[in-house]
């Protein structure tokens, strides 16, 4: 319990806001530019709050920008790392991204917003990208998180199932030269879609802090920061400002916003004080500053559609006996989850069993799919030249809506974690008028893409979270859409597609709730 006396000091520190930039008129805009030295150069014209999050990355070495998506916030950094080159400030820049699709947006819009500056993106293995780095060609670099860290633990000795304090020792060490090897390179560090440091306990989160610490300016960017749970802003802000707004420890951060209670499984839950809600966003005010789209352009309406469908009787059965099999491990986080894959797998028309023999797994698809019927006619009902983007969970799910496609003589693409010809399926999806589908996973597609050119998304497996619900959801809503746009949910009756939807729009945790006993799973 932390004592009253430290929960008052934190409460009462002085703090910065940067609130005024969402005031500035165009005339002080323009006042404030006026006394930059050297004056900026800028090869697209900034918006007035683009402007203002300019001078807000001059005035300050380290923030945080929570934009909604379209704002433009790569181009804010690439405009922002082109005033410290000419600055004499910096030399590269690094900006780590979640997947391809951000680091083919971080490509595109260099192009269009900052064409003398090279950007490349490090792909490949991690010599590949060692060898891309020491070449030394490029003004500005993009690697993905997951790059980051095979980079960090390329020539690592592998970790051992019973290590000693030797080979944790050589472990740290050798992961510690790859590091002091990249951040001689860098003095400007952009951390797009931050949410990817907001476990302090995963090596992404680990590693960028590492990073950061080198980094004379550091960046962090996303639209959606935390879902939900304020908890999750502690390890973005800890990266980028190493405490200054948020405190050092996570343990400070919770005995002031937070109640303690025995959890579960042991251990303890922290639940939010919504009392404070208004005292924590002024916190958040000291390093970062939240745009919200309505500020930035006029956006067509969105309307979200249910289509309700009944499972065959024989499904139902089979339904209702796994139902009671999670009912029964109720507390237990493995099974638990097994029950709820086993559950929105038999929704989407297959079963997976095991072969108690090899111990392979088998999909068994159901000899009606009413969600495919049911995409199927959706499509149909629609223009024949109306692009849509399937949203799905599992690869079985992916591969059996594709095979559903090529059937119905359906032209699409298919974008998957391991592919590597993502940005070709891209490009043909946006500019070839008959591929109207592109299929893609709620992981690997709901971040970055500019998906504008279609208006329809079909959730075949919805999001469980609902910040990456929301994010699949901005992927069509966004500037640059002139129509409306349409969210379909097939939805099978008396399931746990219900529940998804119901928390999605609460914004809640499903699983926790099911594992805590606090909701049935249907």
């Amino acid at each position: 319990m932390l004592p009253q006396r430290k929960i008052d000091e934190y409460l009462e520190r002085k703090l910065d806001s940067f609130e005024w930039a969402k005031e500035l008129t165009d005339l002080e805009i323009e006042e404030e530019m006026a006394l930059l030295d050297p004056e900026p150069d800028f090869i697209t014209k900034p918006r007035p709050l683009q402007y203002a999050c300019f001078l807000i990355s001059v005035y300050c070495e380290e923030f945080l920008f929570f934009s909604d998506m379209g704002f433009g916030k790569t181009k804010l950094m690439l405009d922002s790392f082109a005033y410290r080159k000419k600055c004499g400030q910096v030399r590269k820049g690094l900006a780590l991204a979640k997947d391809l699709g951000n680091a083919i947006t971080w490509e595109q819009e260099a192009t269009l917003h900052r064409s003398d500056i090279k950007v490349k993106f490090l792909e490949g293995e991690s010599p590949a990208r060692w060898a891309e780095l020491e070449k030394g060609d490029a003004d500005f670099y993009i690697l993905n998180y997951q790059g980051l860290v095979a980079m960090i633990n390329y020539g690592v000795p592998k970790k051992k199932k019973k290590p000693t304090p030797k080979d944790r020792a050589e472990r740290l060490a050798a992961q510690q030269k790859n590091i002091n090897k990249l951040v001689l390179l860098f003095e400007f560090l952009t951390l797009d879609e931050c949410t990817s440091v907001r476990n302090h306990t995963s090596d992404t989160h680990k590693f960028c802090y590492k990073i950061a610490a080198s980094m004379k300016f550091r960046y962090g960017l996303t639209g959606t920061p935390i879902g939900r749970d304020p908890e999750k802003f502690w390890g973005q802000f800890k990266v980028i400002d190493r405490g200054a707004t948020l405190g050092t420890t996570l343990g400070l951060f919770r005995g002031v916003f937070f109640t303690q209670s025995k959890g579960w499984f042991g251990g303890y839950e922290y639940k939010f004080k919504k009392a404070l809600s208004e005292k924590l966003n002024r916190t958040l005010q000291h390093r970062s500053i939240y745009i919200p789209i309505s500020m930035v352009t006029e956006l067509p309406p969105q309307d979200w559609l249910v289509h309700r469908l009944e499972l065959p009787e024989s499904a139902r059965k089979y339904y209702e006996m796994i139902k009671e099999l999670g009912k029964k491990a109720k507390g237990d986080l493995k099974y638990m989850d097994k029950a709820v894959t086993s559950m929105r797998m038999l929704t989407s028309g297959y079963v997976r069993l095991t072969d108690p023999d090899t111990g392979q797994q088998i999909d068994v698809e159901l000899p009606v799919n009413v969600k495919l019927d049911d995409l199927v006619f959706t499509l149909e009902s629609s223009g024949p030249t109306e692009k849509f983007i399937i949203f799905h969970e599992y690869v079985k799910t992916g591969r059996m809506i594709c095979d559903r496609l090529s059937v119905e003589k359906v032209d699409h693409v298919f974008i998957r974690g391991e592919q590597k010809d993502k940005r070709s399926a891209l490009e043909r999806f946006r500019d070839d008028p008959k591929c109207r589908i592109l299929v893609g996973n709620n992981t690997s597609c709901s971040t970055a893409l500019n998906l504008q050119m279609a208006r329809y998304t079909y959730f075949f497996e919805s999001p469980i979270a609902a910040d990456v619900r929301e994010q699949a959801e901005r992927r069509t809503w966004r500037p640059g859409q002139e129509k409306s746009v349409f969210y379909i949910d097939p939805i099978v009756i008396g399931s746990f597609d219900e529940k998804v939807r119901k928390y999605n729009k609460e914004g809640k945790n499903l699983l926790k709730a099911l594992v805590g006993g606090d909701e049935e799973l249907a």
